[in-house]
């Protein structure tokens, strides 16, 4: 999913050209030095330390959530595919215990009353 996120979001700013190459290139050194899920106002904390315009931070800010969505629901679509192909490994499970189907002790018949 992390990986996912990395790239959803660093191809939304490569394509949003109102962010510079410096922006560009100071999103791809935060990304390198360790990337990880983190709220969008963290991204929009760190943008003001790196003192990006407003305008621009906001655009980053949308564009990581936006991109944490994808992130989302690209790794729920893989975890559905894995239920799915799962299904098809355990359709030839046992469907008795193993030695047979186990059936219930009957008590022994009681002698007739006189």
């Amino acid at each position: 999913m992390i990986s996912g996120l990395i790239y959803a979001f660093t191809a939304n700013i490569a394509d949003n050209p109102r962010n510079t190459s410096d922006i560009q290139e100071q999103v791809e050194i935060r990304i390198g030095s360790g990337a990880s899920f983190v709220p969008a106002a963290e991204v929009e904390e760190a943008a003001r330390e790196a003192k990006i315009p407003p305008a621009t931070t906001d655009a980053l800010v949308s564009e990581y959530e936006d991109a944490q969505l994808k992130a989302l629901k690209t790794a729920f679509l893989f975890a559905a595919l894995l239920v799915v192909v799962s299904l098809f490994g355990t359709r030839n499970l046992p469907s008795e215990p193993f030695g047979g189907p186990q059936t219930a002790a009957q008590p022994p018949p009681t002698p007739a009353a006189a």
